[in-house]
């Protein structure tokens, strides 16, 4: 199986798409929006606290646009291994298309 990215505008049906990649045997790694939800607290606490702390952000929302850290969500994508996804609200960038093809992820984008 593959490594996926779903990114879609909030309230698009980001959590069934979820549903389904779970259903067919992923597994969810992260959630990347206003706040970054990964496998433990201590990630969630510092990813958000250096968004508010570094030069280096990536766009995120569409309705309230909030920004996160760049090394934090390009690592997050670069470490996803066979079967796993995380899911995100993120504006389209160079870095995160350049990132996604040199990992070979396969992005679905629910709008």
């Amino acid at each position: 199986m593959k490594k996926a990215v779903i990114n879609s505008l909030p309230k698009a049906g980001t959590n069934l798409v979820a549903r389904i990649l779970d259903l067919c045997g992923y597994t969810d790694t992260a959630h990347i929006g206003p706040f970054i939800r990964s496998r433990t607290l201590r990630n969630f606490i510092s990813s958000n606290l250096d968004a508010l702390t570094t030069r280096q952000q990536i766009d995120c929302g569409i309705d309230r646009l909030m920004n996160q850290n760049r090394g934090k969500v390009l690592k997050l994508f670069s470490n996803l291994r066979e079967n796993e996804y995380l899911s995100a609200h993120l504006n389209c960038n160079d870095d995160l298309l350049n990132v996604c093809k040199a990992n070979n992820l396969k992005v679905l984008i629910v709008i």
